[in-house]
């Protein structure tokens, strides 16, 4: 068994529990595309050679000198991504956006990432789903300052194209330490992009917000995105059934 068989078997296993991919395996992919880290800066004489995909038990020791700084406050994390030129997106981003909401939510909602409308007071979300999103937490008794609010990716597109999973990829380890700086109570991601990148599935949206699962460790539910249930009314009785379970287990 080579190499990436390997490690794809080790983390099917996990997917099974909702776990996220392994260090070890996205590593791996990372690499074989070409995907810069993140990096230590290493003294001049290191050795800098390029990492030969090392069987599995030899990664940790070979990635040592690439490890993505752990950031301990929310200004750090900001500058961070603010200055973040790990993939093409910084090129023609119209800005960043860490998140909105309260530093300090018990309840995070992740989407896919910044949108563009001039028109909006939010960068995460329409006017027209902002209001909605706004409206759906009124009615579990939560108001939209008293959440946390990010994206999968950091960079605002005037475009507002679809992402590519290396640009997911490259961002992900601001959502590990946002979650590590907030440790909320609920990770709710929202529609289907968002669901199936955190929990490494191709099942539907319809399908996985009928179940719960973990991510790094969080309770995790899946919810339509507002913009979808614009679009789809008739998503909204599962939307609302979400909600009821959300705030069953924030004042469990």
């Amino acid at each position: 068994m080579n190499t990436l068989s390997m490690l794809m078997s080790e983390n099917s296993n996990q997917q099974k529990n909702g776990a996220p991919m392994s260090p070890e395996l996205r590593q791996y992919y990372l690499q074989t595309m070409g995907i810069q880290l993140w990096q230590q800066r290493l003294p001049a004489d290191a050795d800098t050679k390029p990492i030969q995909q090392p069987v599995p038990e030899k990664i940790e020791q070979s990635v040592a000198g690439q490890v993505e700084p752990e950031l301990t406050d929310w200004i750090s994390l900001d500058s961070a991504i603010q200055s973040c030129v790990a993939c093409e997106l910084h090129q023609s981003r119209v800005s960043t956006v860490a998140a909105e909401g309260s530093e300090s939510a018990r309840l995070m909602f992740i989407t896919t990432a910044p949108i563009f409308d001039p028109a909006s007071e939010s960068a995460l979300q329409t006017s027209q789903s902002g209001q909605l999103f706004s409206n759906m937490l009124k009615a579990i008794d939560l108001q939209r300052d008293e959440v946390f609010l990010t994206g999968l990716v950091k960079c605002q597109l005037a475009d507002n194209r679809e992402l590519r999973t290396t640009e997911i990829l490259c961002c992900e380890h601001f959502l590990s330490q946002q979650i590590n700086l907030l440790k909320p109570q609920l990770l709710v991601a929202l529609g289907e992009v968002s669901a199936q990148h955190l929990l490494l599935t191709k099942k539907s949206i319809d399908e996985l917000s009928t179940q719960s699962f973990h991510y790094q460790s969080v309770p995790l539910m899946v919810m339509h995105r507002p913009e979808e249930l614009l679009k789809q009314p008739e998503k909204k009785r599962q939307a609302w059934h979400t909600l009821l379970q959300i705030k069953h287990i924030l004042n469990g």
